[in-house]
């Protein structure tokens, strides 16, 4: 079963869509849809979240939605029936909680590699999608997640996990999740190569291909990545593939463009040399895409044949708009439907777990 998914900032609403009816349904932020498919024997409770602040013991999210009357998930953001709550940790930073409802499973890197074998996955979005698809990655690849800090807060006093380790990033192993940790040894141009495998591998060990760029020409930006995963959890078509790409402006009618990927990561042979950065600057200079739309409605519409067949069998897509802000229900409208098609549509999709998401903004429902 396929399912596309669109989400924004983590403290709206999120809205889920019948599209026969075009409906309004509460449903979750936290995609737990992985935890209902994977029933682990041994879950991970470590988090605070397990038990209630009155201290009765919570079940899973997992368990709850077992139970026919939560299976769809969407007492996760239903904010009549479920308090979300951000936790502070030991080291400052913040972890998201239903401290009332159920706790939420924090996977192991072999559960999330478990629970994404065979699955591709598309973000789309601002730069806090960027970090978003990077810091999955980054924990597929690693085995853990990047720090959580950047590393301009070095020696890191303040933030010290429960564990006395420090969560900053190290001036000497740059943050993917940061770009500001890139700025005295390169800047975009050295973040981009290092994503895209520089000329050994880098980052990712060759399994992260980079199409991005940035230019003061006409066309400012390519901001496009593909990450295929190593075989660990599954050979050949068993491999989780995530797919970014950034859009680029607040209006969401911005052309919408980029360069093919060649399929590098498949095989960890990935690399973004200065030599092929440069041409790919050229290329950008000249307009020379592979792929090029008006706007990206039309790019994910029935038109965009050439965008389209670089995303092929795609399970989920997350749409998060972020700083770019709200958009016009018109586009919103059209995004979710071809989204809904890029992901399988109707056929062989099991209507009873049909889970697809918008994080359109609530206010802009309001206007309809």
């Amino acid at each position: 079963m396929k399912c596309s998914i669109i989400l924004t900032l983590s403290f709206v609403a999120v809205i889920s869509f019948d599209f026969k009816a075009f409906r309004r349904i509460p449903t979750g932020t936290e995609i737990t849809k992985c935890t209902r498919e994977k029933a682990f024997n041994k879950p991970n409770r470590s988090s605070a979240s397990s038990s209630s602040w009155f201290g009765e013991a919570l079940p899973s999210c997992a368990e709850l939605m077992r139970q026919p009357m939560y299976e769809d998930g969407s007492f996760l953001t239903n904010r009549t029936t479920t308090q979300i709550v951000w936790k502070n940790r030991h080291d400052g930073s913040k972890e998201l909680t239903v401290p009332f409802t159920c706790y939420l499973t924090r996977y192991t890197p072999d559960q999330a590699g478990k629970c994404l074998k065979n699955k591709n996955l598309f973000f789309i979005g601002d730069s806090l999608t960027r970090y978003q698809f990077l810091s999955l990655a980054y924990f597929l690849e690693h085995k853990k997640w990047p720090m959580r800090f950047h590393a301009r807060l070095q020696p890191c006093l303040d933030h010290i996990d429960e564990n006395g380790n420090p969560t900053c990033s190290k001036k000497e192993d740059p943050s993917v999740c940061n770009a500001g940790d890139w700025v005295d040894i390169g800047g975009w141009k050295s973040y981009y190569q290092a994503m895209g495998g520089g000329t050994d591998g880098s980052v990712f060990h060759g399994r992260m291909e980079s199409q991005s760029l940035r230019s003061s020409y006409r066309y400012p930006i390519v901001d496009t990545m593909q990450y295929t995963s190593s075989e660990e959890y599954g050979d050949g078509h068993g491999r989780t593939k995530l797919s970014a790409y950034m859009e680029l402006g607040v209006s969401g009618i911005e052309p919408f463009h980029g360069f093919n990927f060649t399929g590098c990561g498949y095989n960890a042979t990935c690399t973004y040399t200065p030599e092929r950065y440069a041409q790919n600057e050229k290329r950008l200079h000249n307009a020379d895409f592979d792929w090029e739309y008006p706007n990206i409605v039309t790019g994910f519409g029935p038109h965009g044949t050439s965008f389209h067949a670089q995303h092929q069998n795609t399970n989920y897509i997350f749409y998060n708009r972020g700083i770019w802000g709200g958009i016009q229900i018109d586009k919103a409208e059209k995004m979710m439907s071809a989204m809904y098609e890029m992901t399988g549509g109707d056929e062989g999709r099991e209507v009873s777990n049909n889970r697809c998401f918008s994080g359109v903004r609530q206010e802009i429902f309001e206007q309809s």
